[in-house]
């Protein structure tokens, strides 16, 4: 199982490559499962939605049209790992390459995932890249699945997140996540998520809301 997720995610930063703007894009979505995992279980999953962006003084959007992959692995029933990529799936900014960026994720669950709510504590690194230049972002969201109703697991999250580009610090933020998973078989769930985020830009002096929401399939291994 773990030579399978090896391999998954050394496909999925090659997908993120293939994109590449002079404003940057991230990804705070979490696509949950629609249960806990369990030692060794993969959960790869395929997104797309609105995804928010670093520099709107750049390109007058708050948010972009982007797909991405996500890779997750659980090393315990406490510890998961994970690695995405994304990119743009459009030229909405009017110029002639695409931002991505990919991000590698600890997931640490604070209680017994047999809970009706389970807690857990999110840290992030993320590097976005244009055609030519680049950033880099952490962050860390306190995280809780709800309990479930028929298939439907909610879940949802609180976080801050500050970013870094090549002339020094770009600013910081802090987001809220709600979303649910929709347990289609034992093998397959359906998640959608939207997230507010407030946006504190210092390079541009920019202060705002940006919303981003977003839908994913995903296949549990």
């Amino acid at each position: 199982m773990t030579k399978i997720f090896y391999h998954l995610l050394i496909i999925s930063c090659l997908i993120g490559l293939a994109g590449c703007h002079t404003s940057y894009i991230y990804n705070t979505s979490l696509q949950l499962p629609s249960e806990p995992m369990k030692t060794q279980d993969i959960q790869i999953t395929g997104e797309i939605g609105m995804l928010p962006e670093a520099l709107p003084n750049s390109t007058g959007k708050h948010a972009v049209f982007s797909g991405g992959v996500l890779a997750r692995y659980a090393a315990s029933d406490n510890f998961y790992i994970d690695a995405r990529t994304y990119t743009t799936l459009n030229d909405g900014f009017d110029m002639t390459d695409y931002p991505s960026g990919a991000g590698i994720g600890a997931n640490i669950i604070l209680n017994e995932s047999k809970d009706d709510f389970v807690y857990g504590l999110r840290l992030t690194y993320e590097r976005a890249w244009t055609g030519s230049s680049d950033g880099d972002g952490i962050g860390v969201q306190v995280f809780s699945w709800f309990p479930s109703f028929y298939s439907i697991r909610p879940y949802g999250a609180i976080g801050t997140a500050c970013a870094f580009g090549e002339d020094g610090f770009l600013g910081y933020g802090f987001m809220g996540n709600l979303g649910c998973s929709y347990a289609i078989s034992d093998f397959l769930d359906f998640n959608i998520e939207f997230a507010p985020i407030r946006q504190i830009n210092t390079e541009y002096n920019v202060n705002h809301w940006v919303y981003s929401a977003t839908a994913g399939l995903s296949f549990k291994l």
